[in-house]
């Protein structure tokens, strides 16, 4: 049995699903700030990517453009989540274990 267990949470905004595009604007600008503080606070790390992913559709300098620029973006707020973590992929491309030790991430999910 395992000793620990690891929470890798996503977040995804729909906002036009349910509110207008006002109201959308106002949560979400609410949500950003509170989960700025707590990242700026420790108690949540993000990253590593710019953004989410799907590595069969776009080529690897768009991979390796999207990681560099989730880095530079998580480093300013603190330090960033080392896990290769791609939550809604349908297959891995062969070369991303490579693409993702250039960036210092040994650790996948």
């Amino acid at each position: 049995m395992a000793d620990q267990i690891h929470i890798v949470p996503h977040f995804h905004w729909d906002r036009e699903w349910y509110f207008t595009a006002e109201e959308s604007k106002i949560l979400l600008v609410n949500d950003m700030e509170e989960l700025t503080e707590l990242i700026r606070q420790g108690k949540l790390i993000i990253g590593s990517w710019y953004t989410q992913t799907d590595e069969m559709v776009v080529g690897g300098e768009s991979i390796v453009r999207n990681l560099l620029y989730g880095k530079m973006d998580c480093e300013a707020f603190g330090p960033r989540m080392m896990i290769g973590y791609l939550p809604d992929s349908f297959g891995q491309t062969a070369r991303l274990p490579q693409i993702l030790n250039g960036f210092g991430i040994t650790s996948r999910f």
